[in-house]
């Protein structure tokens, strides 16, 4: 607990600051939680993040000096439904943007949550590789990735309910993204890591696949959608 709550601080950190860059006005982000507008996930984007940091610092605390289990059932619980906010959020924060057909879909909040999962799963896989320790079980990994692949399918593969998210997904599939989606996405994220897991080899390079395949399909998710013309 104590490595997994550095590693999810430093990451953390990654996020706070490019939110606070991608501010039109970075110097006042104080503002966000000083002066919130509780209706924008935003506010409560930076509020989950900002209650995240204390709640591991607790959970840590809590292993490091042999809390009782009750007390670190109660903390760990309480992180974990942080965790699982700061991994969705931004799906709600995309589905305001009312213009944008694609963002609107009912899977984008459970792709997150599994991409945030699997992302875990593969960042303790080569925290276990590196430290020669088995923390991450190939079996976690290879569910994980079928998850991922059973989702990018439904995501993307699926009948669109409105024209514009339609274009979207024929943008990703079949025009400026295809090359990225096929083979940044589905080849490299997904059919490379899944082959070497069922081979039971190179278990840290399937874990670095899954983590640029999620990036990548994450990059388009933002981009694509932009693309097309607000109507």
């Amino acid at each position: 607990p104590v490595a997994t709550a550095v590693m999810s601080m430093v990451f953390l950190a990654i996020t706070g600051a490019l939110l606070v860059a991608d501010l039109k006005q970075p110097a006042r982000f104080h503002y966000v939680l000083l002066r919130p507008q509780w209706k924008s996930w935003l506010v409560r984007g930076a509020y989950i993040i900002t209650a995240f940091v204390p709640a591991l610092l607790l959970t840590a605390a809590a292993d490091l000096f042999g809390a009782s289990r009750a007390t670190q059932l109660v903390v760990g619980g309480a992180t974990a439904a942080l965790a699982a906010g700061a991994a969705v959020y931004t799906a709600f924060l995309f589905a305001q943007a009312k213009g944008r057909d694609y963002w609107q879909s009912p899977l984008l909040p459970v792709t997150m949550f599994v991409d945030a999962l699997v992302a875990g799963a593969a960042v303790l896989a080569l925290w276990g590789a590196m430290q020669s320790a088995v923390i991450i079980e190939r079996s976690w990994l290879g569910i994980g990735t079928a998850s991922l692949a059973l989702l990018v399918a439904a995501e993307f593969l699926s009948k669109h309910q409105t024209r514009n998210a339609a274009r979207t997904a024929s943008l990703i599939l079949r025009g400026q993204y295809r090359n990225l989606f096929w083979l940044g996405a589905v080849t490299i994220g997904l059919a490379l890591p899944g082959l070497l897991l069922m081979l039971d080899t190179a278990i840290p390079v399937a874990a670095l696949l899954l983590l640029a395949g999620i990036a990548i399909k994450n990059h388009i998710v933002v981009q694509a959608p932009q693309q097309i013309p607000l109507s």
